[in-house]
């Protein structure tokens, strides 16, 4: 038995080894099949778009930033014919614009022109993803770029948010798993979303992607080593109140955030309405009651954030006098639990309905990348057929009257809302430490306190 313990040990110091001593190359990042090549509707500006998207084989936040940073550097580092500062002059004089973002399953890169220059864009294109030059150095500015910090630093509510957010849609934390492999280079993408009606700017976009290379197979070394390291998981947001306290703080940050499933398309649009209602704009309660009556906060805000298909996060804030928090608090409160019991002003939430379909039309038609992400949320494998994305439907049939009736079933029991506080001011008390309670260290990730309520 001794025996073969020291066996299985000699084994693993091998496998170490030579994970050790593998040279740094180049990862690709590709498919390994074809494309899914889909054309959505004709944007409504006479400009051409083609999205590219690189699926993330086991997403993590510090993979996904690094491949991020990665894409970035592609895209405006310089290639083999043009500096980085020709580049820029390059897509400034033809009106090209370049984006890069991802999803919870994708990193992608939109690039839309005029149509009479697309041929030349595609050209350009071509020449990034082939013969990219950008340095180490390059990288590590926009990897460090998309490092994050913690929100309590600054205690800005959408900072906090979107720690929150990032929590939520990258769930596994890894320990001990490097970023990448080495440098990154992007060849053929699983998803091509275009939107043009010229056909020779379809044919240049296939003879773009035929020339793309594809993922190689080689033995995983990483995944060797993926088996061997800890994997921690936060799986849903706890109830409870995150505290950071601020003796030296004059003001009070409030923010309520739930996640959940979104059940249907109508739900989802039905809840966003809701949101926004209570506090997405001039028009909604929080800023009638909290800004405009009691000039208690100078931005009170709600929010709407999907991280991933069907899942929804709600939240609504204000930042305020430290001596008058508790006040404040109650009356947001109010606000959240008065119209989810349907207390509503019909003509308020169906101006917010409006508005929500405007946002949705210019979006579908505008914003390219926007459009992409939509289509990769609800055919994340492709589609072969015709596309029938349902929320559009939704919000086109979208009515004040009923989203008020269902209010109930839209918007979660306010007890079911994490609530975090920072800043100066009472530490909380009573009832709104009832469902649990964590005190946040200055300068500490949230992470902290959220792990420590679900247990």
């Amino acid at each position: 038995m001794k025996k073969i313990i020291r066996r299985f040990l000699c084994c693993l110091h091998i496998i170490w080894a030579l994970i050790a001593v593998q040279p740094a190359h180049a990862e690709t990042i590709a498919t390994s099949g074809d494309t899914n090549f889909v054309f959505l509707t004709p944007m409504r500006n006479g400009l051409t778009s083609l999205t590219l998207a690189w699926k993330i084989e086991n997403p993590t936040e510090a993979r996904v930033a690094a491949l991020k940073a990665g894409l970035l550097s592609v895209a405006a580092g310089g290639t083999s014919s043009r500096t980085a500062f020709e580049i820029e002059q390059f897509l400034s004089e033809k009106g090209i614009f370049q984006t890069v973002a991802q999803t919870d399953q994708f990193i992608l890169l939109t690039i839309s022109a005029p149509s009479e220059v697309f041929p030349e864009t595609v050209v350009h294109l071509e020449n990034l993803l082939l013969e990219p030059t950008y340095s180490s150095d390059w990288y590590d500015r926009a990897r460090e770029r998309e490092r994050r910090f913690p929100s309590s630093q600054r205690r800005r509510p959408a900072e906090v948010l979107a720690e929150v957010a990032t929590l939520m849609t990258f769930p596994t934390q890894e320990v001990g798993q490097p970023e990448t492999e080495g440098r990154l280079l992007f060849g053929r993408p699983h998803h091509a979303i275009v939107r043009t009606e010229d056909e020779e700017i379809e044919r240049r976009i296939g003879r773009l992607l035929s020339k793309l290379p594809t993922a190689a197979w080689e033995l995983p070394f990483a995944q060797w080593a993926k088996l061997l390291t800890e994997r921690k998981e936060i799986e849903a947001l706890p109830k409870g109140v995150i505290h950071l306290a601020d003796p030296d703080a004059s003001e009070m940050m409030i923010l309520f955030v739930h996640y959940g499933e979104l059940a249907t398309p109508k739900a989802h649009i039905g809840a966003q309405a809701l949101m926004d209602y209570i506090g997405a704009n001039q028009g909604s309660e929080m800023f009638r009651i909290i800004r405009q009556e009691m000039r208690a906060a100078y931005d009170p805000r709600s929010n709407f954030v999907v991280p991933a298909q069907n899942h929804g996060l709600l939240s609504f804030s204000a930042t305020v006098k430290d001596s008058n928090w508790q006040q404040v608090f109650a009356r947001m409160q109010e606000i959240y639990t008065s119209t989810r019991a349907g207390a509503i002003n019909i003509a308020g939430l169906e101006t917010q309905v409006q508005q929500l379909q405007r946002q949705y039309f210019n979006k579908l038609f505008f914003e390219p990348g926007w459009a992409a992400k939509e289509y990769l949320k609800e055919y994340p494998e492709g589609s072969s057929g015709q596309i029938s994305i349902e929320l559009f439907s939704a919000v086109d049939a979208a009515e004040a009257g009923e989203i008020a009736r269902n209010a109930p079933s839209y918007l979660p029991p306010l007890d079911e809302f994490l609530i975090i506080l920072m800043g100066g001011g009472a530490a909380p008390v009573g009832s709104i430490v009832s469902n649990g309670y964590c005190k946040l260290p200055k300068n500490s990730f949230l992470s902290l306190c959220i792990s420590e309520l679900s247990q």
